[in-house]
């Protein structure tokens, strides 16, 4: 089990330069709807677009039938949102259907959009379960930006900072 300090320090960590994501295994089209919902509410729109650069303001409130029908094949949904007063100031939400259909869900932020105010590990791992739970995931992964990551991989070089099993959640 990873130290409260260990976590802060490498959520935290700016000089590193990379953003951090949160991936999530499992969950369904029903949570992405769910989840766009609740990011809607929590994070007015800044800019979203799909892969062909249109805008998908309308997409964010579509059913989890017309998302994934929508997002079929190559298609993508990328949200960036912001607010002033919440833990997380900036932040952005990239949708996709994997291979065999099911959704592909990654939440990004910069470490330097954390309000160090409002942080606890306690209630950065309380909000980003209640993401897993609204897309009725059922394991999330916080990591180091690293492109070449493979859902799952959890090893030594891997950029893992923690996962829900780490910490209990499941």
């Amino acid at each position: 089990m990873k130290r409260d300090e260990d976590i802060q320090q490498m959520v935290f960590d700016y000089a590193d330069g990379l953003c951090r994501d949160v991936n999530f295994e499992g969950g369904d089209w029903v949570g992405v709807s769910r989840l766009l919902a609740w990011f809607q509410g929590a994070y007015p729109v800044v800019q979203g677009h799909d892969h062909e650069g249109a805008d998908v303001v309308a997409l964010l409130s579509a059913s989890a039938e017309e998302l994934r029908v929508a997002l079929h094949g190559q298609g993508y949904l990328h949200y960036h949102g912001s607010q002033a007063s919440g833990l997380i100031k900036d932040i952005q939400v990239f949708v996709g259907p994997e291979e065999d259909g099911s959704p592909f869900v990654e939440i990004t932020f910069f470490p330097e959009y954390i309000d160090k105010q409002q942080y606890t590990t306690d209630g950065f791992v309380a909000l980003v379960d209640h993401w897993r739970s609204l897309l009725r995931a059922v394991r999330f992964f916080v990591r180091y930006e690293n492109a070449s990551w493979e859902l799952g991989d959890t090893g030594a070089h891997s950029g893992v900072i923690f996962t829900s099993d780490d910490i209990g959640r499941r």
